[in-house]
């Protein structure tokens, strides 16, 4: 998904963003009609909304996931100083 994200327009989570009547999201675009599990950034999101309001933004949680998830699949850990 950060891939996905960072593709089109930079790092930006504009591929949250959700298609309107009249503007077609990059979401729902050709190249990203692979991408899954959106309830999930959007679940981290509205929990670390309700406890840091104001605070992270969506391009953040991305960015954090991404990282998680390479940690995960080598098994290897490693500290982000943000």
């Amino acid at each position: 998904m950060f891939f996905h994200d960072c593709f089109i327009r930079g790092c930006d989570a504009s591929l949250l963003l959700d298609s309107t009547p009249g503007n077609k999201a990059e979401k729902d675009g050709p190249p990203n009609i692979s991408v899954r599990s959106f309830s999930v950034t959007e679940d981290a999101k509205a929990k670390i909304e309700k406890a840091c309001p104001h605070t992270v933004f969506c391009a953040d949680v991305l960015a954090i996931a991404a990282i998680d998830v390479v940690a995960m699949v080598h098994h290897s850990f490693f500290f982000l100083y943000i």
